[in-house]
């Protein structure tokens, strides 16, 4: 009885242990895709986060995809994940994944790369520094800069000369009505009849009109005496007149 119990037990054990036996070698380190090398970081910092690299390598005739997901140590927080394409036959390929803690220090990550061939992890340390935009003080630094920003405008609109408005072009035409309507209003000059353009035809271009003889001027004592006793003389000699006299008695 005591014998039957025991193989019964084995056989139960036995049984158990299988599944837990190809379990443990799917995750051999002998698989076709495998992680070659450490992994390294990027920059990472609080806010944005940052990347790590992954390096495969891979004994497969084919391309493979590689499901991989970064955790904190007992898996219970996952701060990313990526699938990549790993090529065929490939001794160094390294594979990028953005990761993102939301804190600042250092932090143990297990990385988990799942595939057709296999799952395998490994662990790493990486570093998380602080974001620029996480501290409070850029924030009053840009409030600064913008309030004095501010006040440099107002005081230069200030100091500047007022410059006046162009003129508007309803201004402009007004103007040059104005300036019209001032001007007098001048006919155009009559064109020369037929008459007076035959008339100056016929006339010769050399003729000069003749100018009248101006009386000469005394030019001394003696011609200016005789002068005066010419025109006496020609006065005497003009007839008087006789005047009318009225036969009327008053």
């Amino acid at each position: 009885m005591n014998a039957k119990k025991m193989i019964m037990i084995v056989v139960a054990l036995m049984v158990a242990l299988v599944p837990a036996l190809a379990i443990a070698e799917s995750g051999d380190s002998d698989a076709d895709v495998h992680i070659s090398g450490n992994v390294t970081q990027g920059s990472i910092n609080s806010s944005e986060g940052g990347t790590i690299y992954v390096t495969f390598s891979s004994d497969e005739s084919v391309d493979m995809e590689v499901k991989i997901t970064v955790t904190n140590p007992d898996a219970s927080k996952e701060y990313g994940s990526a699938t990549v394409t790993v090529p065929a036959n490939s001794d160094s390929y390294k594979a990028s994944v953005h990761v993102n803690t939301g804190a600042t220090g250092d932090f143990n990550i297990l990385v988990t790369c799942e595939s057709a061939s296999g799952t395998e992890t490994t662990t790493a340390l990486i570093t998380v520094s602080a974001s620029v935009w996480s501290n409070w003080v850029t924030y009053l630094a840009i409030a600064l800069i913008v309030i004095l920003v501010v006040i440099a405008l107002v005081l230069h609109s200030r100091s500047a000369p007022k410059i006046k408005a162009d003129t508007t072009f309803t201004e402009i035409e007004g103007k040059k009505g104005e300036a019209d309507s001032s001007k007098p209003s001048r006919k155009p000059a009559a064109a020369p009849s037929t008459e007076k353009k035959r008339y100056q035809a016929s006339k010769p271009k050399d003729e000069e009109p003749v100018k009248a003889e101006e009386p000469k001027k005394a030019q001394n004592f003696t011609e200016l005496e005789a002068e005066k006793k010419s025109k006496k003389d020609a006065s005497a000699e003009k007839p008087e007149k006789l005047k009318y006299k009225s036969s009327r008695r008053k």
